[in-house]
């Protein structure tokens, strides 16, 4: 079950025409985290609690997720690198460590690539950015409930999700659906040939790559591949008896290792 401290703060902010809420923590140099497909800054927590001792952490939820501003379908989807930025900058930051998992990864990766400037350290788990021609094909729900599935793909020990935690995952679950169709549906033809390579190999930020072991999403192969392409990869964390979600699941590893690299050499 997530569990936080009383130090975590809700806010609301205004970025471009929409209300986002995010989550807040800390004091010191800016850290952002961006979550990935299908969830929000909800799993976020126990990484925000720990990284606030030493940062100045915000999580937003993105639009389409959580409890910011949805988006109906008669809206256009909205760039997510661009509105990464636009968020920044509406809390008064101009330069960021950013921390991403799965699809957050891919918006960290193209965010450093198109704005490398507003980029300090990069943290990426599990991200998305290889050609899905490369990737095995993702798993449908089938004969499984919705609840399954998820569980499934996110973590080696389903007992570290409460009836508290499993209602607001499906919630979000819910409410980004039709989000997510819609993004899926008007995915550029190339992407599925050339993935999000053009932005990794631009890179300049120094790269933390987290990966859980038994990660069935994106499996841990891929981390040679991200060796090869990123220019400035400074570690590499593999956690064991972890799925795609590892760094909610691995949470005390994964934040050392982050404390650690964001605290290094600036």
């Amino acid at each position: 079950m997530v569990k936080v401290g009383s130090e975590v703060q809700s806010s609301r902010i205004k970025v471009g025409t929409r209300t986002i809420f995010y989550r807040h923590a800390g004091q010191g140099p800016a850290v952002i985290m961006l979550h990935g497909s299908h969830r929000s800054s909800y799993l976020f927590q126990p990484n925000l609690v720990a990284l606030a001792q030493n940062f100045n952490v915000y999580v937003p939820d993105r639009p389409g997720y959580g409890q910011s501003d949805p988006i109906p379908d008669r809206q256009s989807l909205p760039d997510m690198a661009e509105f990464a930025v636009d968020f920044m900058h509406a809390l008064g930051i101009d330069k960021a460590h950013w921390i991403g998992e799965s699809r957050g990864g891919g918006i960290c990766i193209e965010l450093g690539s198109r704005w490398p400037d507003a980029v300090d350290h990069l943290v990426l788990n599990a991200p998305v950015g290889l050609p899905p021609r490369e990737l095995p094909k993702p798993a449908d729900v089938d004969g499984r409930s919705e609840w399954e599935w998820f569980v499934e793909r996110s973590v080696e020990d389903p007992t570290l999700f409460g009836s508290d935690d499993r209602e607001m995952i499906l919630a979000n679950l819910h409410k980004a659906a039709s989000y997510e169709r819609r993004r899926l549906a008007s995915q550029p033809a190339e992407y599925d040939q050339n993935g999000l390579v053009e932005y990794i190999v631009r890179l300049r930020a120094p790269v933390l790559l987290t990966w859980g072991r038994q990660d069935p999403v994106f499996p841990v192969e891929c981390v040679e591949r991200f060796r090869q392409l990123l220019p400035n990869l400074q570690r590499v964390l593999i956690l064991e008896a972890a799925r795609h979600l590892a760094f909610f699941e691995k949470a005390t590893e994964f934040n050392t290792a982050v404390t650690q690299f964001l605290a290094g050499p600036q």
